[in-house]
């Protein structure tokens, strides 16, 4: 039974649900609202507006990833932080035309954590536990994950839930696994939108920033 109890929660919290972001429609009726609203976004962000740097970015991406990296990395030398966690995502995962590359997210997902998003922080997890872009110490990545769960963030919490199952980081304590997963679970707010992972990942599918 605990096993069965284990499998749906780790399912149902992978499975997840992310925040979409709400974007201009697409379309010629649209485009002239479009333009103006780049047009603006371009010029705040040319002012080093960090926020006006990651709507752009947002816009941009589907169509040009590689313009959206480096409106990202400007948002991100502008101190916003969740210019510097997605831009972290892109190199942990080497996606949207950049190289992999885990040195260079763990410095960016730190300082999105710097700037407290809680996803920079929990980016930090992973880089720990496998030793991607930092050395390993798991000990380090349950400290993330038991910070970040008990500020009520549940992608957190799997992590730190599936380390008591495994006994790594910390003594091995399957009962309090469980009851990790199983509270996470009932909060209903699976996935927060600062968090890790593919925004579209496939049902069962593990959630991860890599």
């Amino acid at each position: 039974m605990a096993s069965a109890v284990v499998i749906i929660a780790i399912t149902v919290i992978r499975a997840g649900c992310g925040e979409s972001v709400t974007v201009p429609p697409d379309g010629p009726s649209a485009a002239p609202d479009a333009v103006k609203v780049t047009s603006t976004l371009d010029e705040r962000c040319a002012r080093a507006d960090g926020e006006a740097c990651f709507q752009q970015a947002e816009l941009t991406r589907a169509k040009n990833p590689t313009a959206a990296a480096k409106q990202y990395e400007a948002g991100c030398e502008a101190s916003h932080g969740r210019s510097c966690e997605e831009l972290a995502r892109m190199y942990a995962r080497g996606a949207d035309g950049l190289k992999r590359d885990y040195g260079r997210s763990f410095k960016l997902f730190e300082k999105a954590c710097t700037l407290r998003v809680q996803g920079g922080c929990l980016g930090k997890g992973p880089a720990y536990e496998h030793g991607r872009g930092a050395p390993i110490d798991e000990a380090k990545a349950v400290a993330i994950y038991k910070k970040i769960c008990a500020a009520g963030g549940t992608a957190g919490c799997a992590s730190l839930g599936n380390l008591y199952l495994d006994g790594r980081g910390v003594a091995q304590d399957q009962a309090r696994g469980i009851r990790v997963l199983e509270d996470a679970c009932a909060k209903h707010d699976l996935l927060p939108a600062v968090t890790w992972g593919s925004p579209t990942p496939e049902v069962g599918a593990s959630r991860r920033i890599w």
